[in-house]
Order: C-alpha cells, then sequence, then structure tokens
C-alpha cells in the first residue's frame, strides 16, 4: 500500500491499495472514500454497518475487483446503507462480481450496490438472492435505485419479497438494474423475480 499526504479529509491517504481481505479494505478507513482500490482474491464482508461511500463522503475513487467476487453477508439493511452509498461522477466500480445474500430491507430506500449512482458502474454482476421488503412503499434495487452516471457490461439478478403489509406492492417500486435512470445504461441484463406479493400482475406494480 503506497501512500501520500493530501489534503481529503486532513490526512494521510492510500493512492493505491492491493487488498484481498475485508480486514485489510476496513483498515483504509477514510483513504477508501478516494482512491484506487484493487482486489487481489475474493473478499467476505460481514460487518453489516461497513460502507464504502456515504451521501456526507461519496465514493470517489476506483474499485477494480479484477474478476475477483465480494461476498456480502448482511442479514438486514438500514436506510441508504448501501454498499458504496453514493458514487460520485469520478468514482468507478468495474470487473467485480458482487454477490448478496438474504437481505431484509429496514427503510423505504435500498439498493445493494449505490443508492445513488453518478460514476460509472461497468463490467460488474450483482446478485441478490432474496431482497425481502417490510413497508408497502418504497424504492428498491440490486444496482441502484437513481442512476445519473453510467451502467455498462453489468448483469443484476435479483429476487424481491414481501414482508407482510408490503406484499399489495401498490407503493412499491422496483427495478433490478435501477429504479430511476437519468443517466446512461447499456449492454446490460436484468433477471428480477417476485416472492410473496399479492398483486396478479407484477410486472405493472413493481417493475
Amino acid at each position: 500500500i503506497s501512500t501520500v499526504r493530501g489534503e481529503h479529509f486532513g490526512a494521510e491517504r492510500v493512492v493505491k491499495a492491493d487488498i484481498s481481505s475485508f480486514e485489510e479494505l476496513a483498515a483504509l478507513g477514510e483513504g477508501a472514500y478516494n482512491d484506487t482500490i484493487s482486489l487481489r482474491g475474493d473478499i467476505r464482508i460481514t460487518d453489516g454497518d461497513f460502507m464504502v461511500g456515504e451521501g456526507a463522503q461519496p465514493f470517489c475513487g476506483t474499485f477494480d475487483g479484477n474478476g475477483y467476487t465480494v461476498y456480502c453477508d448482511i442479514s438486514s439493511a438500514a436506510e441508504g446503507a448501501s454498499l458504496f452509498g453514493t458514487i460520485a461522477e469520478e468514482g468507478v466500480v468495474e470487473n467485480t462480481n458482487f454477490v448478496f445474500g438474504s437481505v431484509r430491507a429496514e427503510g423505504s430506500v435500498y439498493a445493494a450496490l449505490a443508492e445513488t449512482n453518478l460514476g460509472t458502474v461497468r463490467n460488474c454482476s450483482v446478485t441478490v438472492g432474496e431482497l425481502a421488503v417490510t413497508q408497502g412503499r418504497g424504492i428498491y434495487s440490486a444496482v441502484c435505485a437513481i442512476n445519473r452516471g453510467s451502467i455498462r457490461n453489468v448483469l443484476a439478478s435479483c429476487t424481491l419479497s414481501a414482508e407482510g403489509g408490503a406484499a399489495d406492492g401498490q407503493s412499491v417500486l422496483f427495478g433490478a438494474l435501477c429504479v430511476y435512470n437519468f443517466g446512461r445504461v447499456e449492454n446490460v441484463i436484468s433477471l428480477p423475480s417476485f416472492a410473496g406479493w399479492a398483486c396478479t400482475d407484477e410486472f405493472s406494480v413493481l417493475t
């Protein structure tokens, strides 16, 4: 890991980090928001509160998975608890397979990869085994809730399930790739599936 003194957050920050474990990723601290992170092996994230970027400190760097897989063992997600939170205009997430198991969304907005994408997501797959919705309203996605950047060469697969009052789906918006797109989406595959919903026409209600 090479470091330089930088002005971001007023501290020494990482310029480039080659990592092969979640512990190494977590150890980057604030540096993870700004710089180049390159995977050298599969990693498994076991801390449900861990985020690489968020609204106040969006991810501005490059996350290059080099074809490896990030396994996210997250059982529940609070409002806005996406892995990257917000990907900034200069941010790039690429060449990575992201695998989430069963996630219970506690809030009204949740996307596994990023709540908002202003930058670039490319050459990735995002798989969510089950995304369980607990409220009868909200927006949910595997990749991002709102896209204002570029999504290219991405495979998104997600099963959206309902709990309790959410089952009617009347105010639930879902897109495996994204819910709202104001940017550019090209060469993608979206594979949504649904479980536990009371509606008979799931595509008109949920997507």
